[in-house]
């Protein structure tokens, strides 16, 4: 994938919200947003490092310490990549 990206940096990135059956009709609600984005990719190390720090702060609060570690220990073994919105739209059902 990441060959893909140094050829061509355009990608979509789609995000679905909230979803529910609604059984009676045959048919779901949902909310939806698909963005063209520019992936960026070979960040700066500081860069990278504050997005899997982010990460950690989101999914292991309680971890903090223990997720930066893990985080350092396996650095260079990751790699970021850094969407930057170009355009996007949005449904909802």
């Amino acid at each position: 994938m990441l060959d893909c990206i140094r050829e061509n940096n355009q990608v979509f990135f789609c995000v679905i919200g909230c979803t529910r059956a609604v059984l009676d009709k045959f048919t779901t609600t949902y909310e939806s947003i698909v963005m063209r984005c520019a992936a960026h990719i070979a960040l700066l190390l500081e860069e990278r490092m504050h997005a899997l720090e982010l990460l950690v702060a989101k999914y292991s609060p309680n971890d903090k310490e223990i997720g930066r570690k893990y985080a350092e220990k396996f650095f260079h073994h990751t790699e970021i990549i850094r969407l930057g919105i170009v355009a996007m739209t949005g449904k909802r059902k």
